[in-house]
């Protein structure tokens, strides 16, 4: 594993051809997670409302299904991955996709914001009309 202090997020372009080459392997819902991640306000949403958007109270099958997603997206990107807070020394593969909000309060839920070169990115692809 690449370290946390190699990680660099990928230009809108990079993000752009990834998931052009993607495309067909994204399950349907990762792509609704993703869809529903890029209609939340400032693109920032806590697990529980991607979890939501495929229609389950579980949202730790969401946490596996968007790690997934994240490192489908990441090993294409030949990306490092921030390390993992909840699994010190593992990866955090949705770091692919985003990182935590900053200015969420202590009682919150974790909310990941998606990287703003991969909203464009989605935007340049229009995926989400």
């Amino acid at each position: 594993m690449n370290s946390s202090c190699d990680f660099a997020v990928p230009s809108a372009k990079e993000y752009t051809k990834a998931l052009k080459k993607l495309k067909k392997t994204i399950s349907d819902e990762q792509r609704q997670m993703l869809e529903s991640h890029f209609r939340s306000a400032n693109q920032s949403a806590p697990f529980t409302k991607l979890a939501d958007a495929v229609g389950t109270d579980d949202y730790s099958v969401v946490i596996d299904e968007y790690e997934k997603l994240g490192r489908m997206l990441g090993d294409t990107l030949h990306m490092a991955y921030l390390e993992s807070v909840a699994r010190p020394g593992e990866p955090f593969y949705s770091s692919a996709i985003g990182s935590g909000n900053p200015y969420r309060s202590e009682n919150e839920h974790y909310q990941l914001v998606m990287h703003r070169e991969l909203v464009e990115a989605l935007r340049n692809l229009k995926w989400f009309k």
